[in-house]
């Protein structure tokens, strides 16, 4: 159900930003607007179920009064659930590179960061872990307000039973979530 709410609630933010054309007009069949709008000009868009193009800044108005009114907001909004796949440096040392791009994805308004945590890095001999890195990187980023997402991913050749990422021996995978997650 929500992929459904939030494929519709795309398509209508695609619809009102972009503008549309339905290629047919009913009399009277949406709402009307009588604020005086001049002549159409490149600021303008159609609308479905609207006589007029509009003035961009008019769209809002219209979800509140339209034929959209029915609609409740419910969950969180884009702003709160978007985020972004990086693969910023781990390293503890300052990086000037890894500032920026924190600096850029605080400016775009994002509000998580997907990172990818390789085991074969965190844990490269069996019982050795060094997340510093990992956690220095996830640091910087709680202290901008982002949410992170750890991947954990890629296994070291030792916990391979046959050579293959896809052959982990479960015992070993167990123990490296729950260290990870634990720190």
């Amino acid at each position: 159900m929500k992929t459904v709410v939030l494929s519709f609630c795309c398509v209508l933010l695609l619809v009102l930003q972009s503008g549309c054309s339905s290629g047919t007009s009913k009399a009277n069949s949406g709402p009307t607007l009588d604020s005086g709008l001049s002549t159409p000009d490149a600021s303008t868009r159609e609308l479905p179920g609207l006589d007029l193009p509009l003035p961009l800044d008019v769209v809002p108005e219209i979800v509140r009064t339209g034929p959209y009114t029915g609609l409740i907001a419910t969950g969180p909004r884009i702003q709160e659930i978007l985020g972004v796949s990086t693969h910023m440096s781990r390293n503890v040392e300052y990086s000037w590179k890894r500032e920026a791009e924190l600096d850029g994805l605080e400016e775009l308004g994002f509000s998580r960061v997907r990172s990818d945590f390789y085991w074969k890095n965190i844990e490269k001999e069996e019982g050795q872990y060094d997340l510093s890195g990992e956690s220095h990187m996830t640091d910087l980023c709680l202290e901008r307000g982002f949410s992170v997402l750890g991947i954990l991913l890629i296994p070291p050749q030792w916990a391979q039973v046959d050579g293959t990422f896809d052959s982990v021996d479960p015992d070993k995978w167990r123990a490296f979530v729950h260290y990870t997650v634990e720190q």
